[in-house]
């Protein structure tokens, strides 16, 4: 409890949690304590602090991009920026911690559609052509890395049942965000100790038109203003009462 008292926002998970085995009742009445905590107004007020300092920290690293006119890994950090404020917002208006929930949860919302023009722009492509894209690129890195467990084979079965689930719900939007960040996942478990701009440019041509496929591309400095505008917006949002 001192663990999840200090860092509450880390701990959030055991809103959702559900139990499996506990017969002495030990983690039912840490989960009844910490959900106690959580929905008292001093848990809030930390849960929020943290969460913004989490925001705050992406926005860091979308200034040092900019200085550095990297401006596809500046996509990639206000896009965090973004995906966090809205996880704030999921969590702290609806009560959602889910990942697949964030986007429709955040399709309500009168800019998401400056969001979608931004981040997608282009018709979805086939569920296929973005899962051989994605396969395609992690084998590239698994060559050159095989001990990373992103990087492992298994995960473009996993990757693919995910898609499945998705494409089920005719949730395209979903899929290729999803997938996106699955991507994200392989360049991180990478650990190139490169800037996602500089690790784009050293790829053979064929792995950077994956990547293409993907999502990835260089964002304009008004679509990173827009962004960080609704980032800020559901913040803003995420503290109303």
């Amino acid at each position: 409890m001192e663990e999840i008292v200090a860092q509450p926002w880390d701990f959030r998970f055991l809103t959702e949690a559900r139990v499996i085995f506990d017969p002495v009742g030990r983690f039912l009445n840490l989960v009844s304590e910490a959900r106690e905590y959580f929905d008292s107004n001093p848990g809030r007020e930390r849960m929020l602090l943290q969460s913004n300092q989490v925001v705050n920290e992406r926005l860091s690293w979308l200034t040092s991009c900019m200085d550095k006119n990297e401006w596809m890994t500046a996509g990639i950090a206000i896009n965090a920026a973004w995906t966090d404020a809205g996880f704030s917002y999921s969590y702290f208006k609806h009560g959602s911690l889910s990942t697949g929930g964030l986007l429709p949860i955040l399709r309500t919302l009168d800019f998401y559609k400056a969001y979608r023009d931004i981040h997608f722009g282009h018709p979805f492509l086939e569920t296929e052509r973005l899962l051989e894209a994605l396969k395609r690129y992690r084998a590239y890195l698994f060559k050159a890395d095989g001990d990373e467990f992103a990087l492992e084979p298994i995960q473009d079965q996993l990757a693919a049942r995910k898609a499945a689930r998705y494409e089920k719900a005719n949730d395209f939007e979903n899929i290729s965000w999803q997938l996106q960040a699955e991507a994200l996942w392989c360049y991180l478990g990478a650990n190139t100790g490169l800037s996602f701009e500089q690790h784009f440019n050293q790829l053979p041509v064929a792995i950077r038109n994956y990547l293409v496929t993907l999502g990835y591309k260089p964002y304009t400095e008004e679509q990173v203003r827009i962004l960080l505008q609704q980032t800020y917006t559901m913040m803003e949002l995420a503290e109303k009462e």
